[in-house]
């Protein structure tokens, strides 16, 4: 059986508190463990900041999510209408330098690629897509 939940949240500060909310809800609904309703919290939060961090000049406009579960498979679409910025094109952080060594940023997005399966990235009619594949095992 096919499950499909989808919200929109503004992309500015408040949007966090509806973002956890609202996976808080799905996953309840769904009778998710705590262990993946923490990877998928993590995934979309950090994917939902990266998104308002690249925003211009404070424009708020919203930003859609799209969970689809299968039987132990989850598929999360991500959209927005700003500027174009695709994660999957941004390098590892080297993990193994000592912290002082390391240059700031992109753990996020290194740990959202280590708790999915699969990450996609697209670009259409000036909006981003990013589909996202999960097993909840």
């Amino acid at each position: 059986m096919k499950t499909v939940e989808e919200f929109q949240i503004q992309n500015f500060s408040k949007g966090l508190d509806e973002l956890r909310v609202n996976l808080g809800r799905i996953a309840s609904s769904w009778s998710l463990s705590k262990k993946q309703l923490f990877e998928i919290n993590l995934i979309v939060e950090e994917i939902y900041a990266n998104y308002t961090e690249h925003v211009e000049n404070n424009t708020i406009h919203p930003v859609e999510i799209k969970l689809c579960r299968e039987k132990d498979k989850l598929v999360i679409t991500i959209t927005d209408q700003g500027p174009e910025f695709d994660p999957t094109k941004i390098p590892d952080p080297d993990v193994h330098l000592p912290i002082d060594q390391r240059k700031a940023g992109g753990l996020g997005l290194y740990l959202v690629k280590h708790y999915a399966d699969t990450i996609s990235y697209t670009r259409t009619d000036n909006t981003n897509i990013l589909h996202i594949e999960k097993k909840l095992t």
